[in-house]
């Protein structure tokens, strides 16, 4: 069995997917409908080294917990997907039991998020202007996807935008091609910033706004009142093997966004 579409069961209680799928070592794609509003110990320790795409969905789903992905760090590449739930904010260190995993694709569209801090993607916040220079810098390369949710342009989005440049100027120098592919999908990530009154404060009206695509966000799209300091900057390896890897993941990427697009 290659792949899966399951529902959690809120009438057993302490229910885990670990013990139905614990003989199924070689399910490469789930689809997870979480029908409790939270998600905790229901995925933990549930899939074998093959997984490559982890579908989270359901509109019950309002809470996602630290460390509801426990035990899943068995993966080479993942696609996590975090989907049409009613979710407007994401914990702190929500990949830290994903470290091990060599790259991965994170897909949040169709929620209820209006901001998403950095700190979600690392297990160091006090760090993170450094983290990306470790192993986040790489492990992300499939990108951030934030279509389909109410977000508010500001100092959190400004700083995923930066990195997405820089991860894309990269990968446009590994392959052109699949890179313009991945770009074209995270385009339609958008935000909504308030018009700025002419002492640079926002104009509060909610009909008054103009949409954003984050990924080309800058700085001059925020009012003045914001100053944002973080800035993205990556280390990156001058392994060639890393390279040639980095090579076939962008090309397994953009054909995985190419899919989601038709």
């Amino acid at each position: 069995m290659l792949s899966l579409k399951i529902s959690t069961y809120p009438q057993i209680r302490s229910f885990r997917l670990q013990d139905i799928l614990s003989k199924c070592d070689s399910l490469q794609t789930i689809v997870v409908d979480v029908r409790e509003p939270t998600l905790s110990h229901q995925i933990q320790w549930a899939f074998e080294g093959k997984l490559r795409e982890l579908v989270i969905t359901g509109r019950n789903l309002a809470i996602i917990v630290p460390d509801a992905f426990q035990g899943l760090n068995n993966a080479n590449d993942l696609i996590v997907r975090i989907t049409n739930t009613s979710v407007k904010h994401l914990p702190d260190s929500l990949l830290q039991y994903l470290a091990d995993i060599r790259y991965i694709t994170i897909d949040l569209s169709g929620n209820l998020l209006r901001t998403v801090s950095p700190s979600v993607f690392f297990t160091n916040i006090d760090d993170y202007r450094h983290s990306w220079k470790t192993w986040q810098s790489r492990q992300l390369l499939g990108g951030i996807i934030l279509e389909n949710n109410p977000l508010v342009c500001d100092c959190n989005l400004l700083w995923i935008s930066q990195w997405m440049r820089e991860v894309f100027t990269e990968m446009k120098s590994i392959n052109v091609e699949a890179a313009i592919h991945a770009k074209s999908k995270l385009s339609l990530s958008r935000c909504e910033r308030p018009i700025c009154s002419i002492d640079s404060q926002p104009v509060v009206s909610p009909n008054i706004t103009a949409s954003v695509s984050i990924i080309d966000l800058r700085d001059e799209d925020l009012c003045h009142q914001q100053h944002c300091k973080q800035e993205a900057r990556i280390m990156w390896p001058s392994s060639s093997s890393w390279f040639r890897n980095v090579n076939n993941f962008v090309l397994s990427v953009a054909i995985t966004m190419i899919i989601a697009i038709n």
